[in-house]
């Protein structure tokens, strides 16, 4: 998610300066600094915590794209050290979870934006369009798989 969607979206919007990228796996970080050549953009800090990069100077925000076991402990660090957060769904694994995300949250009073990507990007549209126009034919079945680091 975070590479085959999030970081190509940013980067292609402008609208934001990437300071750092943070993976365990070096392959998968490798990869998605090799985004930043494919755009000629600036390469941002590699990291393999999340924990280093929390400290970079000047970091305003976070995007947390990261298996979803690890979605509060990394969203309660971000509060902690004052980033504002970008993170995908689902929110908590249940409430006691979420309860200590909503504290983290409010004890940092930052900007959480929780992403449900399908609803903001147009490829349910396009499909549908695709499917009214008649140009595949008649469909009788659909499987869909998502690879991790693919995009869809």
């Amino acid at each position: 998610m975070g590479y085959g969607f999030l970081l190509r979206s940013a980067l292609a919007s402008g609208q934001y300066e990437i300071v750092g990228l943070c993976d365990m796996n070096s392959l998968n970080l490798d990869r998605a600094a090799g985004v930043f050549a494919e755009t000629g953009a600036k390469k941002p800090k590699l990291f393999s915590f999340y924990q280093e990069m929390y400290k970079v100077e000047d970091l305003q925000a976070v995007a947390i794209a990261t298996p979803t076991h690890w979605h509060a402990l990394h969203f309660m660090d971000a509060c902690k050290a004052g980033l504002h957060v970008f993170r995908e769904k689902p929110i908590s694994y249940d409430i006691r979870e979420w309860q200590a995300m909503l504290a983290a949250h409010q004890r940092a009073n930052n900007v959480v934006l929780v992403d449900f990507p399908r609803t903001i990007v147009d490829t349910n549209d396009k499909v549908k369009a695709l499917i009214q126009s008649g140009e595949v034919g008649r469909i009788l079945q659909v499987h869909g798989i998502h690879s991790i680091g693919q995009e869809a």
